[in-house]
């Protein structure tokens, strides 16, 4: 009976995942191939050469994404391969849902049934759909699959239990690799495996080697995007194109409009995304904390995406923040002196420290913690780091969405401590 029992658990952990599945294809099939960049850099290049004369090339004066571009140049070469990759797409939603789910589960002991739907909804709810806005296969090949080779690539991290082979171990590094080959990605695993290797040494616990070798795989990896001299041309290009006086700007101008552009999409906007989550950790922290500041504290994201972003949005005549989010950010030189300019930068500023702070609250003080405030933190780095892009505001909405999966991974990761913790004032009470 009790064999029959696990097997029937297995099996009803295995429908959320189909069920995001057939959810997902459906979803992406709406998604047209050949579109925007699709066409324009990728269907014909092999018109103009050879695959390795196109990587030469592009390498040579455009991007660093030297993996995953020819990818993309073969799956658009016919209706096969767009087939292929709208099933590797959904695989990679799938995965990444189920990579979620992994980590959930070891973070605390609440019903796997419940994670599994869980990190199934949030990966679902992701905002997928920008992906259309510049070539849906190529961004897809950027912020899907670049995204499940990190989390293939973290695997014997968090399955550390698991006795990987050394094939497999090699296959993930192998994906570190692939997946580092994105900028943004390469920052946060190398912010997120660099700090997991610092922890495992200090701790003398974990795949020490494993996380060491990986954090070299992204160093070298950012180093080759930063010399990359196709990087550096475009730039150049970028500069002309998008934003002109994007050379006039200090590294706090830089850092102050990309803080400002994604404060601006998380609060300002009232995405009903951001306002399930600041829902659900508000909902946790006013359980799990103690004493009423520590209580506040966990609704203050909330509150202020609820009369900063949500209500002025869908209640023209509710009052609300003046406020100009310009090209140059919302501190230029023409409000630099007007107070009022400073107010919603501050509020978003306190917003995202009480983020931060709701996350520790549920999440206790214990190693968990780190890894849920990490992916915080380098979730939100992933579009901070486009300050120092001149597309700050030309790469539109997908620069946002690796962002949504580290928040996504760590709202269900707090879904998970709440019995847990719940358990454990029972226990004192009762002694």
């Amino acid at each position: 009976m009790k064999k029959e029992s696990i097997f029937q658990n297995r099996i009803l952990l295995f429908v959320p995942f189909l069920l995001l599945a057939i959810a997902y294809a459906w979803k992406q099939a709406s998604f047209p191939a050949y579109t925007g960049d699709d066409v324009a850099f990728f269907a014909y290049a092999l018109d103009d050469g050879s695959l390795w004369e196109f990587i030469v090339r592009r390498f040579q004066t455009w991007t660093s994404r030297v993996l995953w571009e020819p990818i993309t140049v073969l799956i658009l070469q016919g209706p096969i391969g767009v087939f292929l990759w709208r099933v590797g797409s959904v695989l990679c939603v799938v995965f990444l849902a189920w990579f979620t789910f992994q980590m959930a589960s070891r973070a605390g002991k609440a019903n796997r049934l419940l994670l599994a739907s869980a990190s199934c909804v949030a990966v679902y709810y992701v905002p997928w759909s920008v992906l259309q806005q510049t070539g849906t296969v190529c961004s897809s090949m950027l912020y899907q699959w670049a995204a499940a080779a990190c989390a293939l690539a973290a695997l014997p991290l968090v399955l550390e239990k698991y006795s990987f082979g050394r094939w497999e171990l090699a296959i993930c590094a192998l994906a570190c690799v692939w997946g580092a080959n994105m900028e943004q990605l390469c920052v946060l695993m190398l912010f997120l495996l660099g700090g997991y290797t610092l922890y495992a040494a200090k701790m003398r616990c974990g795949k020490l080697w494993y996380a060491a070798v990986c954090t070299g795989l992204c160093a070298i990896e950012l180093a080759v995007h930063l010399f990359c001299p196709g990087n550096s041309a475009r730039a150049a290009k970028e500069v002309w194109t998008w934003f002109g006086d994007y050379g006039m700007l200090s590294i706090p101008q830089k850092l102050e409009i990309a803080f400002s552009g994604t404060m601006y999409w998380t609060v300002g906007l009232g995405e009903v995304f951001w306002g399930c989550v600041y829902l659900l950790l508000a909902v946790l922290c006013m359980k799990n904390g103690r004493g009423f500041l520590l209580k506040a504290v966990g609704l203050g994201p909330l509150v202020i995406w609820l009369f900063t972003g949500f209500i002025p949005r869908h209640i023209p005549s509710f009052p609300h923040l003046s406020f100009l989010l310009t090209t140059w950010g919302i501190i230029t030189i023409e409000t630099v002196r007007n107070l009022m300019a400073y107010v919603p930068f501050l509020l978003w500023a306190a917003a995202f420290a009480m983020l931060v702070c709701t996350v520790y609250i549920i999440m206790g003080h214990m190693p968990r913690a780190l890894l849920a405030i990490g992916l915080v933190l380098g979730g939100f780095g992933t579009r901070l780091m486009m300050g120092f892009s001149p597309t700050v505001w030309a790469s539109e909405d997908r620069t946002f969405l690796i962002m949504h999966i580290c928040m996504a991974m760590v709202a269900v990761m707090c879904l998970a401590v709440w019995p847990v913790k719940q358990k454990m004032k029972q226990t004192q009470k009762m002694q």
